[in-house]
């Protein structure tokens, strides 16, 4: 269980000007973490589902971060 602690603090400094985190948000930054481990179109899927808030390309790049964290290839994502 410790070993996740550092992502998820690197989750919460991803989220700039937060200085709460309410009851059962760290289990949806645990949600991010290890969603974040998963193929692209189950990131997708994810995105629209849960954090739909978020600009996909900005919930990306911040998925790419944690990936880089766990030592894992960024998002194969299509450039237009």
């Amino acid at each position: 269980m410790r070993n996740g602690v550092p992502l998820l603090e690197l989750r919460a400094a991803q989220l700039p000007g937060i200085t709460h985190i309410p009851h059962g948000t760290s289990l949806a930054f645990a949600l991010f973490i290890e969603a974040a481990r998963r193929d692209l179109p189950t990131l997708i899927r994810v995105h629209k589902e849960l954090f739909f808030l978020q600009k996909e390309g900005d919930f990306l790049d911040m998925v790419d971060q944690i990936r880089q964290a766990l030592r894992l290839p960024p998002t194969e994502r299509s450039v237009f």
